[in-house]
């Protein structure tokens, strides 16, 4: 495919996203609207499944045969929004400023289990475990690394955080990565971070007793 025809392609998904971001439509509708073949629609539809932005929201029935209904992903929505950090760093100062410091890192690390009940464990290994756990500090936006530590210990050396717009503001938010990252791989993990500078950097011993 030309330049022109990745350009037109990439208008055309844009359109038909923020359509459905608006309201659930079929691909009668969106072809109506954009002035398109149903064809067409289908093959933006595909991509836009493939690429998790849209998704099938049940079906229209107007007599004949059912219309499949499209509209964007709640993750699609949540990745556009940018009221997240702002409102957690709002949450967590408000949080602080009622809760003593002690029960506020008690609360956080009970955050941190509930978020770990979501999400899969990884298999294999200490070492697998860490770099698996490398990978999900990346994917939730830190740049991490795993490096060997004092006696053959496994440490998570970050080079950003994932949570530095909230541990700017509250060191304690680490203690939710700490949980995190403890029942996840299910091994003790210390968190050591680096709070020190501009900008705070993840550091997680690995197999070593929590700290209080």
């Amino acid at each position: 495919m030309s330049p022109e025809g990745r350009r037109a392609d990439h208008s055309t998904r844009a359109r038909v996203v923020e359509l459905l971001r608006r309201k659930d439509q079929t691909v009668d509708e969106l072809a109506t609207v954009l002035e398109l073949t149903d064809n067409a629609i289908r093959s933006q539809l595909f991509t836009l499944e493939r690429d998790g932005a849209v998704e099938q929201h049940g079906l229209r029935r107007s007599g004949g045969k059912p219309s499949v209904l499209y509209g964007v992903t709640a993750e699609y929505e949540a990745a556009q929004s940018r009221a997240y950090v702002p409102f957690a760093v709002t949450l967590l100062e408000e949080l602080a400023s009622r809760i003593p410091a002690p029960r506020l890192k008690r609360v956080l690390r009970a955050a941190g289990r509930r978020w770990a009940a979501g999400v899969a464990p990884p298999g294999g290994n200490l070492a697998a475990k860490a770099r698996w756990a490398a990978a999900l500090l990346a994917e939730l936006g830190g740049r991490v690394d795993v490096v060997e530590g004092q006696k053959g210990s496994l440490v998570l050396e970050g080079a950003s955080c994932p949570l530095s717009a909230v541990v700017r503001s509250n060191p304690s938010a680490c203690a939710a990565m700490e949980s995190l990252l403890s029942d996840l791989l299910a091994v003790p993990v210390v968190e050591q971070c680096d709070r020190g500078g501009a900008r705070p950097r993840c550091r997680f011993l690995i197999g070593r007793g929590r700290q209080s």
